[in-house]
């Protein structure tokens, strides 16, 4: 990408990439799946290897698998790139990357999400003095409300120093 000219775009190592409609086969490929709360379950998942990298995704219905592998390796590719990066900048490159039309010779990336807009009308945002604090473990990170304005915020602030004011 021209905005992000120091970005690998290649993890060096091959992706594999498991699909399954079934949660019980995607539970044997994600062991911690079922540690997870109810509505705190994913339906995708990356994993860094030495020599190999793994997607799995449990395709809940037929237009998400789009969305979720284009999350995933994007998510991929923001730990290749930014090892140390804070978990919010990994989230809301996921989520600026994955909101994205691919096609031969062109790409429209960090398109608007209608979901995050609605949702974030009905719900605060979460103060940039939390915000930038939120790890793994935090409320924000691990409920699936909070999550869900913990990840619009990402993309949000991601998107904002990436293209505003032109870019500048």
């Amino acid at each position: 990408s021209s905005d992000l000219p120091s970005v690998r775009q290649d993890p060096n190592v091959p992706i594999v990439v498991f699909v399954t409609n079934d949660e019980n086969t995607f539970a044997t490929l994600f062991p911690a799946y079922k540690q997870r709360a109810q509505g705190n379950k994913p339906v995708s998942m990356f994993q860094r290897g030495r020599d190999r990298n793994y997607i799995v995704m449990q395709v809940v219905f037929r237009g998400s698998s789009d969305y979720q592998l284009k999350y995933d390796y994007a998510g991929m590719m923001a730990g290749v790139n930014f090892r140390r990066a804070p978990i919010w900048l990994v989230s809301g490159f996921a989520e600026f990357f994955a909101l994205s039309e691919i096609e031969d010779t062109k790409a429209k990336i960090g398109l608007p999400s209608a979901r995050y807009v609605q949702r974030l009308e009905k719900s605060p945002l979460i103060p940039f003095s939390r915000f930038f604090a939120v790890r793994t473990s935090s409320e924000e990170y691990k409920d699936p409300e909070q999550r869900w304005v913990f990840d619009a915020e990402s993309r949000g602030l991601f998107h904002y120093l990436l293209l505003g004011d032109n870019g500048a």
